[in-house]
């Protein structure tokens, strides 16, 4: 999942990207990546999808699986 990064406005005001302002709090849906845990291996870091509170292990986790959420779902950030 992006992060969510700042756009600027013609006034040079920052504004956030479109995926940014749609996003809303969600409760995580755990404290790990469940997937790991299934695996019993363990993550560099984890991701929350804003889009429906899925945790997920990072890009820089071996597993990846907050991406692979991404690609399944299309949830933006």
């Amino acid at each position: 999942m992006p992060r969510a990064t700042l756009r600027r406005g013609k006034t040079g005001d920052p504004r956030p990207c479109a995926h940014a302002a749609a996003s809303i709090y969600t409760e995580p849906s755990s404290t790990g990546c469940q997937q790991c845990r299934d695996r019993g291996e363990g993550w560099a870091a984890l991701w929350l999808c804003l889009s429906c509170g899925w945790v997920a292990c990072s890009d820089s986790s071996p597993n990846q699986h907050a991406r692979a959420h991404y690609e399944e779902t299309d949830h933006p950030v």
